[in-house]
């Protein structure tokens, strides 16, 4: 529980230390490891509440990689808690931060990809599910080469929509 002390006590201390500029990305920092610390121990609402904050440096600062994160945490916070639809807006919006801001062939890309994916698996919607996972597939292989962990955990999540499917 030390963290929960630690984390808020820094950030207050962090104002003090603002840069000439103005800005504020160390206290997004801040909650954006707060937000993970809630994450990780399944306090999904407040997970989401700290994402939230530092996103909005985090764009105004066009800070686009901890922009993506905070916003693709948030929809992973949502699908474990269910809100599917708000998943999906949360998951569409990394994806298109990651299209904008690093390219069709991008690690961020394939990060949306596979939570879309992920989402639609849950949802039910397997062909949807099927056609992000190989999205996300192609995107690894270019980057990466075929001897990649997480080309093999793609192809485990293809593998598993299969077998929701009874193939």
């Amino acid at each position: 529980y030390f963290r929960y002390l630690y984390i808020p006590l820094f950030m207050c201390l962090s104002t003090l230390y603002v840069d000439a500029n103005g800005q504020d990305t160390v206290i997004a920092n801040g909650w954006f490891k707060l937000a993970a610390e809630y994450y990780d121990d399944a306090k999904y609402d407040s997970s989401s509440f700290y994402f939230e904050k530092s996103s909005g440096i985090f764009e105004k600062y066009k800070l686009w990689n901890k922009f993506f994160y905070c916003r693709n945490n948030i929809g992973w916070n949502h699908k474990i808690m269910g809100n599917y639809d708000l998943a999906q807006k949360f998951f569409q919006e990394s994806f298109n931060i990651a299209k904008e801001h690093f390219g069709d062939l991008s690690d961020q890309r394939g990060i949306a990809c596979s939570a879309i994916g992920n989402l639609n698996r849950f949802k039910g919607n397997y062909e949807k599910a099927l056609y992000y996972f190989d999205q996300d597939l192609s995107i690894l292989r270019k980057l990466f080469g075929e001897n990649n962990i997480h080309i093999a955990a793609t192809y485990n999540n293809i593998g598993i929509v299969y077998d929701d499917m009874g193939d």
